[in-house]
């Protein structure tokens, strides 16, 4: 808490110049909700998710998405990990 995880994931997702990505967080951090900020004011959207199916769900909507950010990882579940 307080290294600046999240600060440095933001700078990533803003320098990332392609738009086919994916930004998730989840829904058990309830800081904010809906997106993900960090203590210097960056913010960004993001959807909450359960799990990493849930990630897998999400992609067959988006078949372009050429990159997944994931905030908060060590909240979700990885009992389903290696199937992501």
């Amino acid at each position: 808490m307080g290294s600046g995880k999240s600060a440095e994931l933001l700078k990533e997702i803003l320098m990332c110049e392609d738009k086919r990505k994916l930004v998730v967080k989840p829904i058990i951090d309830t800081r904010n909700s809906g997106i993900i900020s960090s203590r210097n004011v960056i913010c960004t959207d993001a959807i909450e998710i359960f799990d990493f199916k849930q990630i897998l769900e999400i992609l067959k909507g988006f078949k372009k998405t050429k990159i997944v950010f994931i905030d908060e990882l060590q909240f979700l579940d990885d009992s389903d990990l290696y199937e992501f």
